[in-house]
């Protein structure tokens, strides 16, 4: 998980939930007419299922937290 207040590796979510970490759109992937740039590298971070839905609610008020790569 990319999120620097968590630790939650691959193997370890995979383990807790039987399915591997999510992707998340730094911008959201309906604010983003362009698929090349919706789905850049560089938009595009994985986090475990409960940072994902942290980070969701998160975006929905406008707010970006900080990504750890």
């Amino acid at each position: 998980c990319q999120d620097p207040r968590c630790s939650s590796t691959q193997s370890e979510h995979v383990e807790t939930y039987d399915e591997s970490l999510h992707v998340h759109h730094l911008r959201k992937a309906l604010d983003v007419d362009d698929p090349e740039e919706r789905n850049d590298p560089e938009n595009l971070i994985t986090l475990c299922r409960a940072c994902h839905k942290r980070w969701e609610k998160m975006a929905d008020a406008g707010l970006v937290p900080e990504v750890r790569r």
